[in-house]
């Protein structure tokens, strides 16, 4: 049970003091909430965060600079960022015999986890549209996936390194597929940097 609420605690606080938001829940609050933008005029009272663009009105230099930076950059709906991105890859994992496909077009991307048995026959194949995506490519870009009401991480992430997509992180220890959840501290923690920074 989330502890309890007062008004005058601010949008963000609210969602950072409730530890029973779904991480679905969370992610999709967030980024309507950073990414919208508002229809009122720029002096209007409003009591919770506004977006990144109506600040723009009045502050133009500060919110050129941020969104620019690594953190201003590092929580985007997936096609946004992945248009930019090699849009086909293939990687082979030999320990666990699996193959890891990713393919983007205009209007989504996937990712596919399957495995072949010794005669070519599929053994099994997963694939999942990737909704958003967390990091801002100065390392490393992590796709997410919706799963029921859960997010989850992909078995591929883009390395600006080699420019090349390959085994999301900790995916070399374990046979994680489509099952390794995206904590609600880890897309919290995001957020509050990219709004804090």
């Amino acid at each position: 049970m989330p502890p309890a609420i007062h008004h005058e605690l601010s949008m963000f606080d609210r969602v950072r003091c409730s530890l029973a938001v779904p991480p679905l829940t969370l992610l999709v609050f967030l980024i309507a909430f950073v990414q919208r933008d508002y229809a009122q005029s720029p002096h209007a009272v409003n009591t919770g965060y506004v977006g990144s663009q109506e600040c723009a009105l009045c502050h133009a230099d500060i919110f050129e600079t941020y969104s620019k930076t690594d953190m201003g950059r590092s929580m985007a709906v997936a096609q946004t960022t992945l248009a930019h991105l090699p849009r086909q890859a293939s990687v082979f994992e030999p320990r666990l015999n699996r193959q890891f496909n990713l393919s983007s077009g205009p209007s989504d991307s996937t990712q596919s986890e399957y495995q072949l048995a010794p005669d070519g026959r599929e053994l099994f194949r997963e694939t999942e549209k990737i909704g958003w995506i967390l990091g801002a490519g100065t390392n490393c870009i992590k796709s997410i996936v919706r799963l029921g009401e859960y997010l989850f991480e992909a078995p591929l992430s883009f390395y600006s390194n080699t420019n090349s997509w390959a085994l999301s992180p900790g995916y070399e220890k374990a046979d994680y597929g489509f099952s390794r959840p995206l904590g609600a501290d880890c897309v919290a923690v995001t957020a509050a940097d990219r709004r804090q920074s």
